[in-house]
């Protein structure tokens, strides 16, 4: 049994780190042991211009612990009426990464998502010429369709279109949660990639909506079929190269998650990395842990790798149930209030 391993400073490249009170919770947390972060977008006034993108990357800036090394790499959001001019005007931000697409309506503030993406031909041209990858949340925005089909049905109808209108586009399919989305990617070319999420490799709908409804495990896309989980398993399990880690870390306060009306994310940052850790010892697949969290990314995106190393040992550690009291707030990590069997060596 391997009781200790080293792999190289991981990269999370899909990672919500929201804005205002929560900044001093999540920036640290997600810091603390990661290289690079892909930022989302999706603020409640969406960041859809390069002055927006470069005001939020100076808040975010402001929380980064002292010394760290941490790079954060943000996106412009993506809307019907996205103009080209603005993305070029990006472009010359030392710390812009790529741009977003959320369809109108398929999680928080997704409201001005895209309602079609014949509309994006134009900037979605200039992106396959500039290499800018696309970011995508794969589902279906229509809400006659059924909820666990919604990423299938997005597939087809919409993300199949755009790979053969723009071959050369690098894409990525973020948080897959689908046999479906495992088999696409696998049987595409080299510009299409996946990233996945802890949540999506542990847990299925059972554990979700099974004996009790468990709030703080309800994300979009949601928990699916545990032959979906096997999907996603199958891929990191066989070091597939052109899947890695995005967390998809989305952080809710506890009376936003616990009411009738509960939000969708679940809020890994803080214990993500052991947390991935204890997923592929499950797995039997520690030995592919450090591509999947630190060359996988890094390789597609075409990033150096990092020379910093980071110990894990097979040491039991409790998760607490709330990470947010030292800023009077309620968030609940994922896996809080039970036990893992790995922690980082500090």
């Amino acid at each position: 049994m391997l009781n200790e391993l080293s792999i190289l400073r991981p990269d999370d490249w899909h990672v919500h780190l929201r804005e205002g009170a929560l900044l001093p919770i999540t920036v640290p947390a997600s810091a603390r042991y990661f290289n690079r972060c892909v930022v989302m977008p999706n603020l409640q006034q969406p960041l859809t211009t390069a002055k927006q993108i470069a005001n939020y990357a100076k808040e975010i800036r402001q929380h980064i612990p002292q010394g760290s090394k941490f790079q954060p790499l943000l996106t412009m959001y993506l809307t019907d009426t996205s103009e080209v001019a603005e993305l070029e005007e990006a472009l010359k931000l030392d710390d812009f990464f790529g741009v977003k697409c959320y369809p109108c309506g398929v999680t928080t503030n997704s409201k001005a998502g895209v309602r079609d993406l014949n509309n994006c031909n134009a900037i979605l041209e200039k992106m396959q010429q500039a290499g800018v990858p696309l970011l995508v949340h794969g589902e279906s925005s229509e809400t006659k369709d059924d909820v666990f089909d919604r990423e299938k049905i997005f597939i087809n109808d919409s993300l199949v279109k755009v790979r053969q209108q723009f071959p050369e586009l690098k894409i990525t399919l973020e948080h897959i949660s689908s046999k479906e989305a495992a088999a696409y990617v696998r049987d595409s070319g080299p510009h299409m990639a996946a990233t996945i999420t802890p949540q999506h490799l542990w847990f299925n709908r059972n554990d979700l909506l099974g004996d009790n409804l468990k709030p703080h495990l309800y994300c979009k896309p949601i928990l699916k079929r545990e032959e979906d989980r096997q999907a996603l398993c199958s891929l990191v399990k066989e070091g597939f190269p052109r899947v890695f880690l995005g967390s998809d870390s989305a952080p809710h306060r506890r009376q936003d998650k616990e009411n009738s009306c509960g939000c969708a994310g679940v809020f890994s940052a803080p214990y993500l990395l052991e947390i991935i850790t204890q997923i592929f010892d499950e797995l039997g697949a520690l030995d592919k842990l450090n591509d999947f969290v630190a060359v996988n990314g890094a390789n597609f995106y075409g990033y150096p790798l990092t020379s910093d190393k980071i110990t894990l040992k097979r040491q039991a550690i409790e998760i607490p149930d709330n990470v947010g009291q030292q800023h009077n707030e309620q968030l609940v990590p994922l896996g809080g209030g039970t036990s893992i069997n790995w922690s980082v060596d500090e």
